[in-house]
């Protein structure tokens, strides 16, 4: 059985253990936050590593978000629910149904909107807004759980992210996730060279489209991918419209995450965004329990034209 979250209720997620010298691990080696004392601290060295490597990869407990006990407490009523994805097999490569099972992005914004408040917190804004340059919109939260049909389909197919110029993605891990059960997988930045970018037809092709590990090995060879593997409560923030990633295939054991995604407020893809949260009347419905700026983020991006 997947052990889920290591702590629930009032005390906080343990530090996942970071190799010293291990100069590939990139979890932040902090001290405990205790009640937002070293938040500043935290959020430069967050936005450092986004801007070097375009993903930060922390955990919850040093983030020390307000409601997270919450909002774990929720997913956990929610994974409850979920089939299992024994048997899943997806039958096209775009088949993106057919690596995972997920919730009714209805029933969060109905039955537990505590998840919803989470994302809207102020220090998360603060930390996205300072990362995409602008006010941001929050365009919802996924909760998958992935097949280790070792199939390559859908997103685990490499690709960035269409939803805007900027995307700013959190993803957070409800079980242990090891190399075999499908990490969250990306090309670094400062793996990738500029010079290369701007110059490689095969860049510009596999920019826009979806592609394979051996495709992806012709622009950037494999000893420069990164996964992000993790404990229960590992974070990642990535700025998914920059960096090349995707979720790597799972061979054993599923993987349990959520995705919480942000664009500006003016989204190029407002078709693509709104698929996380199609029901926007059930949104409008707890919208006057935010602040008004937490308001502009759950809503004014689909009101805007």
């Amino acid at each position: 059985m997947l052990q889920l979250f290591r702590t629930l209720g009032d005390r906080a997620l343990p530090h996942p253990p970071v190799p010293k010298g291990n100069l590939n691990s990139r979890a932040l080696e902090l001290p405990p936050t205790h009640h937002g004392l070293a938040r500043p601290v935290l959020q430069n060295l967050l936005l450092k590593q986004l801007q070097k490597h375009g993903v930060a990869e922390t955990h919850l407990d040093q983030l020390q978000i307000e409601g997270t006990a919450a909002m774990l407490a929720a997913a956990q009523a929610l994974v409850a629910g979920l089939p299992s994805t024994q048997g899943l097999q997806a039958e096209t490569e775009d088949d993106f149904e057919g690596h995972c099972v997920h919730v009714d992005s209805a029933e969060i914004a109905a039955d537990y909107p505590e998840m919803i408040a989470w994302a809207l917190n102020e220090q998360l804004l603060d930390l996205v807004e300072q990362q995409i340059g602008c006010a941001p919109a929050f365009i919802g939260v996924a909760l998958r759980k992935d097949s280790p049909n070792g199939q390559q389909v859908g997103t685990r197919l490499w690709h960035v992210d269409g939803e805007d110029r900027q995307v700013f993605k959190i993803l957070v891990y409800l079980n242990d996730v090891d190399a075999h059960n499908g990490p969250f997988e990306y090309v670094p930045k400062d793996r990738f060279n500029a010079r290369y970018r701007r110059l490689s037809i095969k860049y510009h092709r596999y920019w826009q489209y979806y592609c394979k590990n051996e495709d992806i090995a012709k622009l950037v060879p494999t000893s420069q991918w990164r996964a992000a593997t993790g404990p229960a409560g590992t974070a990642l923030l990535a700025d998914t419209s920059s960096v090349f990633h995707h979720g790597a295939i799972a061979e054993s054991g599923e993987r349990l995450a959520l995705i919480f995604a942000y664009t500006s407020q003016h989204p190029r893809n407002r078709a693509l965004c709104e698929k996380f949260f199609p029901r926007a009347d059930l949104l409008a419905a707890i919208a006057p329990r935010f602040s008004q700026r937490q308001q502009d983020a759950l809503l004014h991006w689909r009101r805007s034209r």
